[in-house]
């Protein structure tokens, strides 16, 4: 496995999944932590946040030529806001091709409150939502998870 540390932030990898998302050749998708089928993805992370102050998740997508990539993020609650508002997220993306996978950190960034990470979470989930339609008619429209566990 090959090591990254990126000199680009979070947000960087947030646009890069968005993008993802539009790409024609998706054929799989699948996230943790996997919600029941009466709930929705952004639920569950809201709720895990509201618990722990903490949530990571997670998107796989698969494509038609067998890459597979791992987009895992960190949100927590900024210990050093006396008020208890802001995050910090970090992520970072994990690229399995063949036999080789590479992993690429990105740097933390700050949000001034957790809505305003939450508002970026709703917006991922709606594309999520449109890729996962796509992927569907290109060929599977879900990837159990504990697949890639195997």
């Amino acid at each position: 496995m090959k090591v990254i540390k990126s000199d680009n932030d979070t947000g960087t990898l947030l646009v890069d999944l968005s993008r993802t998302f539009k790409r024609k050749d998706v054929v799989g998708l699948a996230r943790l932590p996997e919600p029941r089928a009466d709930q929705k993805y952004r639920d569950v992370l809201r709720k895990v946040f509201n618990i722990a102050w903490s949530v990571e998740p997670i998107v796989m997508v698969e494509f038609d030529n067998g890459e597979k990539m791992v987009y895992a993020f960190n949100v927590e609650a900024d210990p050093d806001d006396a008020k208890g508002l802001r995050v910090k997220v970090r992520g970072k993306l994990i690229k399995h091709s063949g036999n080789s996978s590479v992993i690429t950190y990105y740097k933390e960034i700050s949000m001034e409150s957790a809505e305003t990470g939450f508002k970026k979470i709703n917006e991922l989930a709606d594309e999520y939502e449109e890729a996962y339609s796509k992927a569907f008619s290109n060929r599977r429209n879900e990837i159990d998870p504990y697949y890639w566990l195997s």
